[in-house]
């Protein structure tokens, strides 16, 4: 297998960013006048921003819980291995880019990642709901 520079990111990782970031919508152009009296073009939020990244988050959530049901599908076979190797790949390479303004997506995809992983795998308190 090919490894990549610590200052570069896997292929795969790349991709999965990419459908993140790709989920979130733009803002729309809305007419605004300037101080000729003009009509500009001014960007400007249509949604506040907490429903901004609700698109990403559906993304997100499905990326991380399809990756870790093929996790759990691979546990008793021989390619654990590879998959698992992946897995961290994918780890190393999001916290990489958590430092990156290229790659916001890489936030989200992260702790949605440690979320799940410690809802399903981190023992469960007695008193916990």
């Amino acid at each position: 297998p090919l490894k990549h520079s610590k200052d570069s990111i896997g292929v795969h990782t790349a991709f999965l960013l990419q459908m993140v970031q790709a989920s979130a919508p733009l803002p729309e152009a809305t007419p605004s006048p300037n101080a000729q009296g003009d009509a500009g073009v001014q960007l400007g939020p249509t949604a506040p921003c907490a429903q901004s990244y609700d698109g990403s988050k559906v993304v997100v959530r499905e990326i991380v819980k399809n990756l870790l049901i093929k996790m759990a599908a691979t546990q008793e076979r021989e390619d654990q291995t590879n998959f698992r190797r992946m897995l961290l790949e994918l780890w190393d390479d999001l916290l990489l880019c958590l430092s990156r303004p290229e790659w916001p997506g890489a936030e989200l995809l992260t702790m949605q990642l440690l979320h799940q992983l410690s809802k399903d795998y981190l023992p469960k308190e007695e008193g916990a709901k």
